[in-house]
């Protein structure tokens, strides 16, 4: 495989790597502060056997479902953004 082609395919994996991470840092944040602004309290200590099993279901399903989907959104935004200059390296390469 040509260096150019592997150098771009080891950038993309450390930018969407890097996107990925603070996307999901930025999805959680969120889900603390509306949990915050809907219940008034601090969100549940997943690690605390006081706290009520219910309200950490909650908070893990919503808290999840908001990681995940900030996930999903940023690794197919990056792969439309990045697949024609992949088949451009690709063209070149075979060249």
């Amino acid at each position: 495989m040509h260096r150019s082609y592997r150098n771009e395919q080891l950038l993309d994996a450390i930018l969407l790597g890097g996107m990925l991470i603070g996307g999901s840092f930025l999805a959680r944040r969120a889900a603390d502060q509306v949990w915050q602004l809907l219940s008034d309290d601090p969100p549940p200590d997943l690690d605390d056997p006081t706290q009520d099993l219910r309200e950490v279901l909650v908070w893990s399903l919503i808290s999840g479902v908001l990681v995940g989907l900030t996930r999903l959104l940023l690794r197919r935004r990056f792969a439309r953004h990045r697949q024609p200059r992949r088949l451009d390296a690709l063209r070149r390469y075979l060249r």
